[in-house]
């Protein structure tokens, strides 16, 4: 009996925390026809990167009298296109402002048959956002993706995944400049990986990629930062370790001297809690002005460094308590 209780204070000691990979985070914060707009968006997109005619929606919606409200449509429109670019940072190519959303009635004399929703773009135009067209954005993706299986087949041949989510962090930072001229991509993944100037959104649309491909839960989210004194817009990420988000801001991590003559490598905003994030970021959670709220993952309270200090201390304590009932045991 007492052998059998050691051993069971043993391994409760050893239970693994568990981590699960969020998937399509931002979807899971639509309701009604906005949800639905998103999985249609989602499932032509290849129609949409490769023609420009138009989608048809109706199918889509199992209540068809949903599609009398024109008004409610385009509003969830523009939810949807939000989330599916806040959930897929490789959309780069896609505008919401090339999503024209059409409805009509099907009448039978007075009485209205049924509604029928599409969306296409502009007369004479595509999907594609300014600048791209199907041969650039085929080259570009191509080139993304590549650069951030790279990087990820580099994180992964660390042990843990705290040592992955450092790697692709410093990995970044390094071969990262940030971009003050704020080039045509610099506000893309693509500017961090393929031409190593970014600006906020492009350095936290890159990490999230890589951090897709290793299969860790991380989002990229929008806000406003303060800085020596200064509010402005900024975007940074919110990765989750072992059952636990913390707050992650590869570009404050890699700040310029005060010379401008190079960059520096550090961990500041690396893996931070609660508290210590909040003091110098404060997120948005309305997917547009006057448009519906989201909510984010709760970072942890402590700092993932703090939490291992105090978790160590916690074990060891533990571990001196069980060896003291093993010795009363025995």
């Amino acid at each position: 009996m007492r052998r059998w209780i050691a051993g069971l204070l043993a391994a409760l000691m050893i239970l693994p925390v568990g981590t699960a990979a969020a998937q399509q985070y931002y979807k899971t914060q639509l309701q009604g026809s906005a949800a639905v707009l998103y999985t249609a968006l989602l499932d032509n997109l290849e129609i949409m990167k490769t023609q420009a005619g138009a989608v048809e929606l109706t199918n889509y919606f199992s209540d068809n009298a949903v599609l009398a409200d024109t008004d409610g449509l385009f509003q969830d429109l523009e939810t949807a296109c939000r989330a599916l670019k806040y959930d897929y940072p490789e959309l780069f190519w896609l505008s919401s402002a090339q999503i024209h959303m059409h409805t009509a009635k099907i009448m039978q004399g007075n009485t209205v048959l049924r509604y029928q929703a599409r969306i296409k773009p502009p007369e004479g135009g595509t999907y594609f956002a300014q600048g791209d067209d199907q041969n650039s954005v085929a080259e570009k993706l191509a080139q993304m993706e590549a650069a951030a299986d790279r990087i990820a087949a580099e994180a992964a041949q660390k042990d843990t995944d705290y040592a992955k989510i450092r790697a692709a962090h410093d990995i970044l930072v390094r071969e990262t400049s940030y971009d003050k001229d704020q080039q045509n991509n610099s506000h893309l993944a693509y500017g961090a990986l393929v031409e190593h100037k970014a600006v906020c959104d492009g350095y936290a649309k890159a990490f999230q990629m890589v951090m897709n491909r290793l299969g860790i839960a991380c989002i990229s989210i929008e806000g406003e930062a303060n800085a020596n004194g200064e509010t402005g817009g900024h975007m940074w990420n919110a990765v989750q370790l072992e059952g636990n988000w913390y707050g992650v801001d590869v570009t404050w991590d890699d700040p310029v001297t005060a010379d401008g003559t190079f960059e520096m490598l550090r961990h500041t905003y690396f893996l931070l809690g609660e508290s210590a994030m909040n003091e110098s970021h404060t997120p948005r959670t309305t997917f547009f002005e006057g448009g519906p709220s989201y909510e984010l993952p709760a970072l942890h309270s402590r700092s993932y460094r703090e939490e291992q200090f105090n978790n160590f201390w916690q074990q060891f304590l533990v571990w001196l308590g069980n060896w003291r009932v093993w010795q009363w045991l025995k």
